[in-house]
């Protein structure tokens, strides 16, 4: 069978590019490749970059998984440490933290295993890295089962942190959104929601006739829409008249804006009345 030139000549020009490795000096045979050496260039534009991981201080024996930056379970039989590629502890499996909140912020430290207790009083555990909520499915391993309570916990404070709301304003209703907040001590007003480095600021709307929740953004837009009076333009709208904003009554200026004080409420189902 003939091969087609084309290819041929591919073949020949893949096998130019591997770089000659240099000669011993002493006994001037080329040496194998190293693998516990790290940037070796096998192939112009490939790099194979072995890196020697560090061994274990307590056996003295190098760790099973060898791929770099990748966060691998040390002996690969369930233990209760993870590690990454440099030798770092990430998390005890054993000992979670419980989420907690300070200053109105939801905070889920990066590398750091939590645990929560769900609706049928059993202990739940995720696991925060790389600014997402993983479950930890190592209680269900072999059995097919997912935590499902747990999905959907990791579910809903990720998307949080990410910004993206869409999905859980579909999954739940206003109130159970508002009941989950509050129920883990978030008050009416800005809160925040970290997950790793990733991060978002929320209003809670008090008004339990609209969405609890707004991004700060979408606030400030609004608050600077009523201060500046640019909400009040049309005719309907004349200084001195007194209207409804989140509930609560103000009064227009000369130049038909308001003064309203900044985290104030205000949304309510009608709109400005």
């Amino acid at each position: 069978m003939r091969i087609n030139g084309n290819y041929e000549n591919a073949l020949y020009g893949r096998r130019q590019a591997f770089t000659k490795l240099p000669e011993d000096k002493e006994t001037g045979t080329v040496p194998a490749p190293d693998k516990g050496t790290s940037g070796v260039v096998h192939e112009t534009g490939r790099r194979q970059a072995f890196t020697k991981l560090p061994e274990d201080k307590e056996t003295g024996a190098a760790p099973e998984k060898e791929t770099p930056g990748v966060v691998y379970e040390k002996g690969n039989k369930s233990p209760s440490k993870l590690y990454t590629s440099d030798g770092s502890r990430i998390g005890e499996r054993h000992n979670p933290k419980r989420m907690i909140v300070k200053d109105n912020e939801v905070r889920f430290d990066n590398h750091s295993y939590y645990q929560f207790t769900g609706k049928d009083g059993r202990e739940h555990t995720v696991l925060s890295r790389g600014s997402s909520l993983r479950v930890d499915n190592s209680a269900n391993f072999g059995t097919g089962r997912i935590d499902k309570e747990a999905v959907d916990y990791a579910d809903f404070w990720e998307s949080l942190a990410k910004g993206i709301t869409y999905g859980l304003e579909q999954k739940y209703s206003t109130a159970e959104i508002r009941k989950k907040l509050e129920e883990v001590g978030i008050q009416h007003g800005f809160f925040t929601v970290t997950v790793g480095n990733r991060s978002q600021t929320y209003y809670l709307s008090q008004n339990e006739n609209v969405g609890a929740l707004r991004p700060k953004e979408s606030y400030d837009k609004f608050y600077n829409l009523l201060t500046s009076g640019r909400a009040f333009e049309l005719d309907k709208f004349q200084p001195g008249q007194t209207v409804t904003i989140g509930g609560k009554d103000y009064v227009l200026k000369d130049d038909k804006s308001i003064d309203i004080e900044y985290g104030a409420e205000l949304y309510s189902s009608g709109g400005l009345k």
